[in-house]
């Protein structure tokens, strides 16, 4: 009987659309609006996308393509029916490669070129740089080859979607976020860091 508050989930690469519904269930029991996506070429069937020169782009323009769907057209969503959404209460949730897309979306800025030098280190050791799991070793179909921008990788973008009012980053990726971009982004916002974290 009253408009909801909205919560758009970004999972980290390889996860689904399901990873967080934990999560989702409780801020649904508490009276928000949920929406998860699964990111096409980065979910736990197929991880084309990952490593792609448009990889952190292409993540954080699927979230937006999202949000637009379900704020800019809410009556096209039959599962909507009977909800109305709060446009001044929108909020993006992202975990891992899903923070970065919901930093993106929330007014950091993205720049590939920083993904090339973060690799290009001497001596850098980050799992990311050949897409293996230290763990488990390379991942499947992924080849471990280290990580390759080609030379006409997109330049650094903005997807900036002002509505987002509220961001929270877990465990984020953040070496593609320009840092001083994060300066832009909403007052209401947080980064939780696991205290066992060896990959993020």
């Amino acid at each position: 009987d009253r408009p909801c508050p909205v919560v758009f989930v970004s999972h980290g690469t390889g996860g689904s659309l399901l990873g967080h519904a934990d999560l989702a269930i409780a801020l649904a029991r508490a009276g928000h609006v949920v929406v998860a996506l699964e990111h096409l070429g980065d979910n736990y069937r197929d991880r084309s996308l990952v490593g792609h020169p448009a990889y952190a782009q292409e993540r954080a323009a699927q979230l937006g393509a999202v949000v637009r769907a379900v704020l800019d057209e809410p009556s096209a969503h039959p599962w909507l029916a009977g909800l109305t959404i709060d446009p001044n209460r929108v909020a993006v949730f992202g975990h891992s490669a899903g923070g970065a897309s919901a930093a993106a979306l929330a007014g950091a800025r993205l720049d590939t070129t920083r993904l090339r030098q973060h690799c290009e280190a001497p001596a850098v050791d980050d799992p990311m740089c050949r897409y293996r799991d230290p763990r488990r070793g390379v991942a499947p179909g992924l080849g471990g080859a280290p990580y390759d921008l080609a030379p006409d990788a997109p330049m650094p973008v903005r997807l900036h979607d002002p509505r987002v009012g509220a961001v929270v980053l877990a465990a984020p990726l953040t070496v593609p976020l320009a840092p001083e971009s994060l300066r832009a982004l909403p007052g209401r916002w947080q980064v939780w860091v696991p205290a066992n974290d060896a990959l993020d």
